[in-house]
């Protein structure tokens, strides 16, 4: 597993593309969003229209899009607030190639906008907030693992650097291009060695389904004009894995830059479980999982940033992930872990 190379084009070049295969025009604003591995833009026309049009990184295949595609589908349907894709009237297609100036084609899409603001501009997150946020997700990964949604979504597992059951082998690959300052490199050897000796031993007992797998707060929209509260975007790393990986990714990144993380931890996963009721096993392996996250995602920003140093928006992502990881590491896994069986009352 290699870190996706991201496409390139520009404002011209895009607009030009929307006219030809999807007859927009006029537009009142054309703008970048960030993005890890994909190339995305804002996009407003003169008559309101809005939408966000995505150009997928240059190892993406036309087959996961259209995975994605199927399950926004099945959430809006059930629901759940979440962009929809919009078909080109022109290719009459959902997913579409896109030519870049250095000749290689890249996959492009045309997705819904959903107005509002990203969770991560709120500054702390009250427990009527979290209760809402961590229900939501309880009940997406419900009728993601819905017998009758099966057939719709035609989900497959697809082999990603963001999937928490590759986590051990990405961090080992990437943990060199971490600087060794303020106990970082104990910290990440700290985190594996709980998932050898805690994950490992219940891996086989662990319940596989179809995850969003990238609940992060620059995902997860507060609505200005849907029904919904809040709404989840960003499908990209969707994925068939361990169903406790959605969690742990949800748990993860709702406490960073946060104060109180136990309390946001714990009020998320009771949420969850009133919509998706949880094992034991999966609790058993939930703080290790959240820790190896926080690995993952500190570890692939050094190695971004290092090839892209004025990029402030992958910084103080890593930066967030130390801060959580150091608080993390300060509590003995036993403690943690009977807190939270003892919340879900399994102890």
């Amino acid at each position: 597993m290699e870190i996706s190379e991201a496409p390139e084009a520009n404002k011209e070049e895009v607009s030009e593309f929307l006219s030809q295969n999807y007859s927009l025009s006029n537009f009142l604003s054309l703008s970048s969003l960030p993005s890890y591995e994909d190339l995305n833009f804002y996009i407003e026309t003169i008559d309101s229209q809005k939408f966000v049009f995505r150009l997928s990184n240059l190892q993406e295949k036309k087959e996961n899009l259209e995975l994605q595609n199927r399950i926004m589908i099945v959430l809006g349907e059930n629901g759940i607030c979440c962009q929809q894709p919009i078909l080109s009237p022109i290719q009459n297609d959902y997913v579409i190639n896109f030519k870049q100036k250095n000749e290689l084609h890249c996959l492009a899409r045309l997705i819904s906008f959903i107005p509002g603001k990203m969770l991560s501009s709120v500054s702390e997150f009250s427990d009527d907030l979290i209760n809402e946020i961590g229900r939501m997700f309880g009940k997406m990964t419900r009728v993601l693992n819905d017998k009758e949604n099966e057939q719709k979504i035609k989900s497959f597992k697809r082999d990603l650097i963001w999937d928490l059951s590759n986590a051990h082998n990405v961090i080992t690959k990437y943990k060199h291009e971490i600087e060794n300052i303020e106990n970082r490199n104990s910290i990440i050897n700290y985190f594996l060695e709980l998932h050898a000796n805690i994950v490992l031993n219940r891996i086989d007992h662990l319940r596989i389904g179809v995850a969003h797998n990238d609940f992060n707060q620059n995902n997860i929209v507060i609505c200005n004009e849907q029904q919904s509260k809040f709404a989840i975007i960003d499908f990209g790393d969707c994925n068939v894995t361990h169903i406790i990986n959605e969690l742990a990714i949800a748990v993860a990144h709702s406490i960073l830059n946060q104060k109180n993380i136990l309390n946001i931890a714990i009020k998320l996963i009771l949420a969850y479980n009133s919509e998706f009721p949880l094992q034991r096993q999966e609790i058993e392996v939930l703080f290790p999982l959240i820790g190896l996250r926080l690995c993952t995602c500190v570890c692939i920003s050094a190695v971004k940033y290092k090839s892209d140093p004025g990029n402030e928006y992958i910084r103080s992502a890593e930066q967030a992930g130390w801060d959580a990881l150091r608080k993390l590491h300060s509590i003995p896994v036993s403690e943690i872990t009977n807190l939270f069986l003892k919340e879900l009352g399994m102890i």
